[in-house]
């Protein structure tokens, strides 16, 4: 099940926190103490998977889709360290989520630090790539305490990224997303896009509850 509500009006972080609360509220009412036939809740906890990292000290747990594949995970505490994800079916890949976390000073233009390590990340992970067009580059409003950017990239020909990255407490965190689909333009690409995008919002929201 998915509420949705329309934010196209929002214009300050406090009536987005409101009109996202008010659709968690109907959300809740909807599903709680919902039960199928079979027995089990009015959720996806069967499918999800937890993948664990670790920066230097701090343990982190990520919950994410068994829709992904983990194919290099070496946060074992040192820095810079990846985690790289993939998305295959029928011997194709169909998406790419990959959290790149390093250390270094603040970054005088994070905008332009931010385009630069999600365009080259994403050009060195694989040898499709046409022309790379920054779609946009917004500061993150849904980061209230840090600073963040939200990156979304056009890939000529093989879909689009969608990335957020952070700097906080001398660390850079680069959590991006590439689909091997266009922009929804109907309702069944929308949802044939939304199973990944739900992995990249729960990941960066356990990123988020993690940074100190």
């Amino acid at each position: 099940m998915h509420v949705f509500y329309d934010v196209s009006d929002i214009t300050t972080q406090e009536a987005y926190n409101a009109r996202r609360a008010a659709a968690l509220d109907v959300y809740t009412r909807f599903t709680t103490d919902l039960i199928f036939e079979d027995g089990a809740p009015a959720n996806f906890g069967g499918m999800l998977q937890d993948v664990t990292v670790r920066f230097g000290e701090d343990r982190v747990d990520f919950t994410v889709s068994e829709l992904w594949d983990v194919a290099i995970n070496d946060f074992t505490g040192p820095l810079p360290a990846e985690m790289q994800l993939f998305r295959n079916r029928d011997g194709q890949t169909l998406g790419v989520l990959w959290l790149h976390v390093a250390e270094g000073p603040e970054p005088t233009d994070l905008a332009e630090v931010a385009v630069r390590f999600v365009t080259q990340y994403f050009s060195n992970l694989t040898q499709q790539v046409g022309s790379l067009e920054v779609v946009s580059n917004v500061p993150d409003k849904e980061l209230s305490e840090l600073k963040g950017r939200r990156v979304r990239v056009a890939v000529n020909g093989f879909g689009d990224i969608e990335a957020s990255v952070i700097w906080h407490d001398g660390k850079l965190y680069v959590l991006g997303l590439w689909q091997n689909y266009d922009q929804p333009a109907d309702g069944s690409m929308f949802y044939t896009r939304l199973a990944a995008h739900s992995s990249f919002v729960m990941m960066k929201n356990d990123l988020v509850r993690s940074l100190p």
